[in-house]
């Protein structure tokens, strides 16, 4: 799996869209607060780089004081905890797919898993195995990259073709060809998370609603 390295190319504060999805989940996540969720005592889990944006702005405005970041890439691994902004910030060097399976389920976590490149055979994995571990009242959030997999690539043959080598049985026989024409390409992403959900689900006596789409 590539290491995607994005934090260099653009400072993560300054991307407009980041900055409104963060406003988003905190406006979201403070009318659960209000509905008698226990926001503030939840446990976030992701992806906090070298910045660590969503763990300041969680701390502040939800008091959440209970945090686990993973980064995969180990070249930053003295700088991911220099940068650390609080000690309540548990730093794991490795993917954030080694971290689910050992979530307490007695404990109620928000996890975001901020993927930025095109899906994955591991990203629909640790989606259902989050799905499967998670306490009810838990929240995940999932974020991909939904372009066409390869730069310039726009004909829904090739697309259809990179999907089903990369995804295998994850891409369900009924999509058509038609399905994978760049414009359809979220509502395939969709279907791919929601299949990830279900089997997640499989077993339990839980239910998923969803708060973002």
């Amino acid at each position: 799996m590539t290491i995607s390295k994005s934090y260099r190319k653009v400072r993560y504060d300054l991307r407009p869209a980041k900055q409104v999805e963060r406003m988003m989940l905190l406006d979201a996540f403070n009318c659960l607060a209000r509905s008698g969720f226990p926001i503030a005592d939840y446990r976030y889990v992701g992806m906090g780089s070298v910045h660590f944006y969503d763990y300041v702005l969680f701390h502040k405005y939800l008091g959440i004081s209970s945090f686990i970041s993973a980064e995969i890439d180990e070249s930053i691994k003295k700088r991911t905890l220099f940068n650390r902004p609080f000690s309540c910030i548990e730093v794991h060097h490795g993917p954030i797919g080694d971290i689910i399976p050992r979530l307490s389920r007695d404990e109620q976590h928000i996890v975001w898993l901020d993927y930025d490149s095109t899906v994955q055979q591991a990203y629909l994995a640790d989606v259902q195995q989050a799905v499967a571990q998670l306490s009810p009242g838990s929240v995940i959030l999932v974020t991909l990259d939904v372009e066409p997999p390869s730069r310039g690539l726009d004909d829904p043959s090739g697309i259809q073709e990179v999907y089903r080598e990369r995804l295998g049985e994850w891409v369900p026989e009924s999509l058509e060809l038609r399905d994978f024409s760049p414009i359809r390409l979220a509502r395939v992403n969709l279907m791919l998370l929601q299949r990830a959900i279900e089997r997640g689900l499989a077993g339990r006596k839980a239910k998923f609603s969803p708060l973002f789409n």
